[in-house]
């Protein structure tokens, strides 16, 4: 990915690698960066500041490959159709809302509920089913071979011609 954002000319300017830096939870001292914290943590850990800045400039540039690929538009046409039926979708939502301390009652635990539910378990349970449909096709109950001219195809290709034209797409390909 560091190769491909280096030839597509991503770059992260110096200004954006210093904030990225400076926003670093681990070279902060009470919230404020501390360059003094920052070189030790970074020495401890082996690097040199120079390639931490590399890395994190190399970061910041997939990041932006990330984002734009994120924010293109890839998107069928059935996929927009059912994504606008989504959003224009309205739900009715009804309930009602009963304080406990309006129903004074015995405290129930969780071994009471257990304990009705195993001596009541056969009304909590519903029975298997299926609804099946199906057809049948038999090669002998099939009509018997039809035969169809040049002349009635090509009839029949002209009558339905604007069903079998797709209107013209774009495809946009966003690096």
């Amino acid at each position: 990915m560091t190769e491909r954002t280096h030839e597509l000319g991503y770059r992260a300017t110096d200004g954006e690698v210093q904030d990225s830096i400076a926003k670093e939870p681990a070279f902060q001292v009470e919230g404020v960066f501390s360059a003094p914290a920052a070189k030790a943590l970074l020495a401890q850990n082996g690097l040199t500041v120079e390639a931490f800045e590399s890395e994190v400039r190399s970061s910041l540039q997939r990041q932006q490959l990330e984002n734009g690929i994120r924010a293109s538009d890839f998107i069928t046409p059935a996929e927009l159709a059912r994504a606008q039926s989504l959003q224009n979708e309205q739900r009715e939502v009804r309930y009602v809302q009963l304080p406990a301390d309006k129903f004074p009652g015995p405290p129930v635990d969780d071994a009471a509920v257990q304990a009705y539910y195993k001596a009541h378990q056969a009304a909590y349970m519903t029975t298997e089913s299926a609804h099946l449909q199906y057809a049948e096709l038999r090669l002998d109950q099939l009509a018997t071979q039809v035969t169809v001219s040049d002349s009635e195809l090509h009839a029949a290709y002209d009558k339905g011609k604007a069903s079998y034209v797709l209107p013209r797409s774009v495809t946009r390909v966003i690096f």
